[in-house]
C-alpha cells in the first residue's frame, strides 16, 4: 500500500496525537529504563514500558490516529477502524521506516 508524502499541514495532527499517546510519559519510561540499567536489558525494558504508556493511552487518539493513518493511504475513518490489524501494522512500519518520517523527528531538532 502505498504511503502520501507528509505535507505540513501534517505536522499539528502529529504532534496531537504524541501529546495524547504520551509521549513525555514514553520518554520518561525510556530515561528510567537506562539509568536503572545498561545494554539489551534497560532497552528491551524501556521500550516495553514505554509500549505500555502508549497502548494505554491509545484510546484517548484512537479515531484522530485512524483519521489520520486514513488520510495517508487514501481510506475513510471507518476502513481504517475495520482494517485487518496486520495491515494496519504494516502501514504503520511502512511510515516508521519512511526517510521524511524519521526527518519529522530529526529536521527540528537540527
Amino acid at each position: 500500500m502505498e504511503i502520501r508524502k507528509l505535507v505540513a499541514k501534517d505536522l499539528p495532527v502529529m504532534a496531537s496525537i504524541l501529546t495524547k499517546i504520551g509521549i513525555k510519559e514514553f520518554k520518561g519510561v525510556i530515561e528510567d529504563a537506562y539509568a536503572g540499567g545498561k545494554g539489551d536489558g534497560a532497552f528491551y525494558g524501556g521500550i516495553v514500558g514505554g509500549l505500555s504508556v502508549a497502548l494505554a493511552n491509545l484510546e484517548k487518539c484512537q479515531n484522530e490516529l485512524f483519521a489520520f493513518i486514513g488520510s495517508l493511504v487514501g481510506k475513510s475513518l471507518e476502513e481504517v477502524e475495520e482494517m485487518p490489524l496486520d495491515e494496519l501494522f504494516d502501514i504503520a512500519k511502512a511510515l516508521a521506516k519512511s526517510e521524511q518520517f524519521k526527518r519529522f523527528f530529526t529536521t527540528p531538532t537540527k
